[in-house]
């Protein structure tokens, strides 16, 4: 099967969603072709991970007409706080901290991806001039009569004046055309999980520099934060393998106390 449209875009993920979205309003036809169906991408297994979202970002996503349906999965950013301190031990004297009262407005807000992906999809699922297929990767690209073709792995090939693909990091588009990058690993992990807590974050973002790398508590909807620790990757694999009360004793120590008891809600992702 073929089909003809004016942009075709490799990725339904938030990236890709948001620019078919912006296109299409716009006034061009888009089509989207993502590997994982919407059920799957908007699954609370799928992905833990969270999203801060600028302030930017917001007013994009209201212009959009997205942030209504994501708003009452968002938690206001009203304060950050930046700390370092070696473990276990006092924290420095000296501390960053932004104020959202200064500005008159939260400094952004942070929201599961998962929300984020389904208030995406339906938004996507209401314009007329975008169309969805998925399960379907993009697996080729070929100029031909001055169009772009893209082959899908559902076996369609879709003709288009502009071929976009936002398929992620690993980008197989990219290394499929030949483009090449410029990158490097750090020898850390980034252990991802949601944390339930005695008292409310009252919207503020804390990150404290720990000798093994940033660890950051993101505040979530309810007495919930996400936490992004970055650990040595000598010591992350055992971390990711600790039972589970050891693994909320870890992160109490890291936390230190001022949310009250803390308690790992959910798998770890890493």
């Amino acid at each position: 099967m073929s089909r003809q449209t004016d942009v075709v875009i490799g990725g339904g993920g938030m990236v890709g969603a948001t620019l078919a979205l912006a296109l299409a309003q716009g006034g061009l036809k888009v089509i989207v072709a993502d590997p994982v169906p919407p059920a799957a991408a908007t699954d609370a297994k799928f992905d833990g991970r969270v999203s801060a979202l600028s302030y930017s970002s917001q007013r994009m996503f209201e212009a959009l007409g997205v942030w209504p349906k994501l708003e009452t999965d968002a938690q206001p950013i009203l304060d950050i706080l930046v700390t370092d301190a070696p473990l276990g031990g006092a924290p420095s004297p000296f501390s960053l901290h932004f104020d959202s009262s200064e500005i008159g407005r939260p400094m952004g807000a942070i929201a599961e991806n998962r929300h984020i992906r389904r208030s995406l999809f339906d938004a996507l699922d209401a314009e007329k001039n975008i169309t969805l297929i998925a399960p379907a990767a993009m697996t080729g690209l070929e100029e031909q009569g001055g169009k772009i073709v893209a082959s899908l792995s559902n076996g369609e090939t879709i003709s288009a004046s502009l071929a976009v693909a936002a398929d992620g990091r690993e980008s197989p588009m990219r290394e499929e055309m030949g483009i090449g990058v410029i990158g490097w690993s750090y020898p850390q992990w980034g252990i991802v999980a949601t944390v339930e807590h005695e008292k409310p974050h009252e919207g503020v973002a804390y990150e404290h520099f720990l000798p093994s790398g940033p660890f950051a508590i993101l505040p979530m909807t309810g007495n919930r934060s996400s936490l992004v620790w970055t650990e040595k990757d000598t010591l992350a694999p055992a971390m990711m393998k600790l039972p589970e009360d050891e693994f909320n004793a870890e992160i109490a120590k890291r936390f230190g106390d001022h949310l009250g008891a803390t308690e790992a809600a959910g798998p770890r992702w890493s």
